[in-house]
């Protein structure tokens, strides 16, 4: 069961037309790391002002700490202009070295990026939460040997903590950044250098694009999945001058969306393998998984059922590893048994609409449940349903619902007072159309 034990209201929400806090490609916007939880989101610089410039926010907060309130930093040193939901913020923490990374505002830009002095993570209670602690705004990696060409074309930046390391991997594009025509980067940052390196474009696309349902790394596996997405001719796409590619709708849009891929590594990104363990790619010999690779696909899902780009994925405590995503305006839940078999079911709730916010999923950290935040679509309402991983098949049961929500909701969950709680990220929708707040609600897990 969960019980709703408090919500902190963190800011007003960016007065834009184009959702771009609360979106389920940030990786991270909340996530917890020992003890400590931090989240994301962009503030308008005016609250007075729609369409404004707004700024780079991160907040802290130490849960079971004498004074649990968050603490938040802005960078007003950036000013964030584009009304473009893809233009997220993502944050990482390297556990070796106590760095947090950020990476921010790109739809097919050059990167973006600011990362932390040594020892932040790792040493809290000794630094004040100030700007002070971040570099400059970078339009490269730190690095020796990574060539500047690798961030001229960045979408989707996400980071994944790797034992000592972190990972970074985003999107790249095919003539410059060709909307449903891309491939993904990836990068390794090591502790003991605090540099990063180049390991290889591990997803091509081939008129199309791997849009990927997240990366997560757990009992020493890193998992990806995704869906493609089939590339289709517009007007202007061959000149350089030309900005369709940024469109937050078609003639790319999720109805092109087809299949649902997988792959793991078992060292630590440089070889990739499919569900029954066969090598993929090899990142070390300048190999990349393409459309193709035999066993990549794990359902065939044709265009126009329905499923979403970007949706969620998790892994749970045994090593099973669990996709949300949507077809033909059902939920579904897909999920990989740690002895490799798939199998999936339709989940309980609302129904989503082909093209409506997408939900997340998150397991236990010493249960086998499951918990997928499922936003109405149809409604302004956030349902939380939970699943148990203990029998045969997983069974389901809608753990509780409200309204007032509109965000594409991020889920953490972490220890608080000797128990477990489950953190939803996401924004308000106020029924009398006052300001939308971004939001974090704490849930005891009993």
């Amino acid at each position: 069961m969960l019980q709703l034990v408090s919500s902190s209201d963190l800011a007003l929400d960016a007065k834009r037309q184009h959702r771009i806090n609360a979106n389920s490609f940030q990786q991270n916007a909340i996530l917890s790391y020992r003890g400590w939880q931090y989240v994301c989101f962009y503030s308008n610089k005016d609250d007075r002002v729609s369409g404004g410039p707004l700024l780079v926010n991160i907040s802290r907060r130490r849960p079971d700490g004498p004074s649990p309130s968050w603490e938040t930093l802005t960078f007003r040193d950036y000013e964030q202009t584009v009304d473009d939901g893809h233009n997220t913020i993502s944050i990482g923490i390297c556990a070796g070295d106590g760095t947090i990374h950020v990476s921010f505002d790109h739809h097919c830009d050059r990167l973006r990026f600011r990362v932390s002095i040594e020892g932040v993570a790792n040493q809290p209670d000794a630094f004040s939460w100030t700007p002070a602690l971040f570099g400059p705004t970078l339009h490269h990696l730190p690095s020796s040997t990574c060539p500047e060409s690798l961030f001229r074309e960045v979408t989707y930046p996400r980071f994944l903590s790797v034992e000592n390391d972190l990972l970074l991997a985003y999107r790249v594009g095919i003539t410059h950044s060709r909307a449903g025509a891309g491939s993904e980067l990836l990068f390794k940052y090591t502790s003991t250098t605090h540099e990063y390196t180049y390991l290889g474009q591990f997803l091509t696309g081939q008129e199309n694009s791997p849009y990927t349902n997240g990366i997560d790394y757990a009992h020493g596996r890193i998992h990806v999945s995704g869906t493609y997405r089939h590339f289709i001719e517009y007007e202007g796409v061959h000149d350089p001058n030309s900005t369709r590619h940024k469109a937050n709708a078609g003639p790319n849009g999720p109805e092109n969306n087809y299949n649902l891929f997988y792959a793991y590594s078992d060292d630590m990104g440089e070889t990739f393998l499919n569900s029954e363990g066969q090598v993929l790619a090899s990142l070390r010999q300048g190999e990349s998984i393409y459309p193709d690779a035999n066993g990549l696909i794990v359902f065939d899902i044709p265009m126009n059922s329905g499923i979403m780009n970007q949706e969620a994925q998790a892994v749970d405590r045994k090593g099973g590893f669990h996709v949300l995503n949507r077809e033909r305006e059902v939920w579904i839940h897909y999920y990989r048994r740690s002895t490799g078999q798939w199998s999936r079911c339709a989940l309980p709730g609302p129904r989503p609409t082909n093209t409506g916010a997408r939900g997340a999923v998150v397991a236990s950290l010493d249960t086998d449940t499951l918990f997928f935040a499922l936003p109405g679509n149809r409604d302004d309402t956030l349902t939380i349903v939970g699943a148990q991983l203990d029998g045969e098949a997983p069974t389901y049961q809608i753990l509780w619902t409200d309204n007032g929500f509109s965000g594409e909701p991020h889920l953490d969950v972490y220890q608080r007072d000797g128990r477990q709680m489950l953190s939803i990220f996401t924004r308000t929708e106020p029924a009398d159309n006052t300001d939308r707040k971004v939001v974090v609600m704490d849930f005891a897990i009993s």
